[in-house]
């Protein structure tokens, strides 16, 4: 049911049925807290609280209510809930940490950093998982206290194979570049991308909607900073991998085909790159802040031709629009493959 009062009412009469099922509670839950019956939503955490047997169950209730509280954007009040969790089980890491970022979100900065930092330090100690830890400490650091080297350190030390990695790679570009750190924060980037890529396509993902908004802000990096639109444009298509059909991916990677095209037109392959004036070549600031950097993760892309490139363009929108068109499939990987663009090939 779409409509989230008739859900509710279809969950108020399976609760009537069977009250004491702990799955159509939890549904009702999250449906109140949808429509903003935050004190019924709340009775019905109390009504399952009342049914758990022991403290760790009761704990684990007042947990997951905290963590749905968060996921319904009601962050700030979640802090009560984690705190009612620790009665149970102190110095509960997930627990510690869900108050830690609640206090954030209400506006006490440095009390919710100190009480994540706990948080992580008994992760740490009892050896369990810290990746989710180490992405919250890490934005609340960024966010909330501008420290961005700090920040950065955090989420940096997520592993690859972790499911926060691919949102603490995009993060961790983002804030290497407004550090100033470009070099770096292309290097995070293009290993967004290619944990984006090993993603299925498209995808139900959670991760979906902000691994595509870091992806796009990658591209829009490449594109103004950096002016390089080919490499925009592989940041663009692992977004369109995931979301297909976001209107505000498509309109981006239209404008950076555009772009892409227009270069080609203009500068030919053989055509020598201009140098620099001789005395501005001496001056140490002014290649800081013109020439790319050092650390170049883009492919060199081979000539193409304007006309081939425009209806490269046409035939991805077809098949955007009708993904079982095999005419349409057939000649865009042999358009692709003649033009040399693996990396939208693979895609």
């Amino acid at each position: 049911v779409r409509d989230p009062q008739e859900a509710a009412r279809w969950l108020d009469r399976a609760v009537a049925r069977a009250p004491r099922s702990t799955t159509a509670r939890w549904a009702r839950v999250g449906h109140r807290l949808e429509l903003g019956r935050l004190e019924d939503a709340l009775a019905d955490v109390e009504h399952l609280e009342a049914m758990a047997r022991g403290g760790r169950a009761k704990h684990l209730v007042w947990l997951l209510a905290g963590r749905a509280w968060r996921a319904a954007g009601l962050g700030s009040r979640a802090g009560a809930l984690f705190e009612r969790a620790l009665r149970y089980v102190p110095e509960e890491p997930r627990a510690l940490a869900g108050l830690g970022a609640a206090l954030v979100e209400d506006g006490r900065e440095a009390r919710g950093v100190a009480v994540l930092t706990r948080a992580l330090d008994l992760a740490e100690a009892r050896r369990q998982p810290t990746s989710r830890l180490l992405l919250d400490l890490g934005r609340a650091l960024a966010e909330a206290l501008d420290d961005l080297p700090t920040a950065v350190a955090r989420v940096s030390s997520i592993p690859a194979d972790a499911p926060e990695a691919p949102v603490a790679r995009g993060l961790e570009g983002r804030w290497r570049a407004r550090l100033g750190d470009v070099a770096g924060a292309v290097l995070s980037f293009a290993r967004l991308r290619e944990l984006a890529m090993s993603l299925p396509s498209p995808t139900d993902d959670d991760r979906a909607a902000p691994i595509a908004a870091l992806l796009l802000e990658a591209a829009e990096m490449e594109r103004d900073r950096l002016h390089d639109p080919l490499a925009a444009q592989r940041h663009l298509a692992a977004a369109l991998r995931l979301r297909p059909r976001d209107a505000q991916l498509l309109r981006a990677y239209r404008d950076v085909g555009a772009l892409v095209a227009g270069r080609v037109e203009e500068e030919p392959a053989d055509a020598e790159p201009s140098g620099f004036p001789e005395e501005e070549a001496e001056s140490a600031t002014h290649r800081t802040v013109t020439e790319r950097p050092v650390l170049d993760l883009s492919f060199a892309a081979p000539e193409e031709d304007a006309a081939s490139a425009e209806r490269v363009e046409e035939l991805t929108r077809k098949l955007q629009a009708n993904p079982s068109d095999d005419a349409v499939v057939d000649e865009l990987l042999a358009l692709l493959e003649s033009l040399g663009r693996g990396h939208e090939l693979l895609a």
